[in-house]
């Protein structure tokens, strides 16, 4: 498996051959209850990931996100598309009996 070069990724290797590349978003996403009541956050900012997804929602690039933010760069916003997949990815839904 070839070294990592970024530190903030994980490459997973499949028999096939095939090599993925994880992002470790962790090292990007801090959760403090004492900075915007535990709100996710991008670490060592006060911006918010809830933010970053909502612009990116609303069809801003990636580019016009750093441009209006230039504290953030292009991993800290792949790591708040890869904090909120892993939240989807995690989510259970039961159905309700009556």
């Amino acid at each position: 498996m070839p070294a990592l070069s970024n530190p903030g990724t994980v490459l997973k290797a499949f028999a096939s051959g095939g090599i993925i590349i994880i992002m470790n978003y962790k090292r990007y996403i801090t959760v403090n209850p004492k900075i915007l009541v535990g709100k996710p956050i991008i670490t060592g900012t006060r911006i918010p990931v809830e933010l970053i997804l909502k612009m990116l929602a609303e069809g801003m690039n990636i580019n016009e996100i750093i441009t209006g933010y230039p504290r953030l760069t292009k991993k800290d916003i792949q790591a708040a598309i890869w904090y909120a997949k892993e939240l989807v990815e995690e989510e259970r839904i039961y159905p309700l009996t009556s």
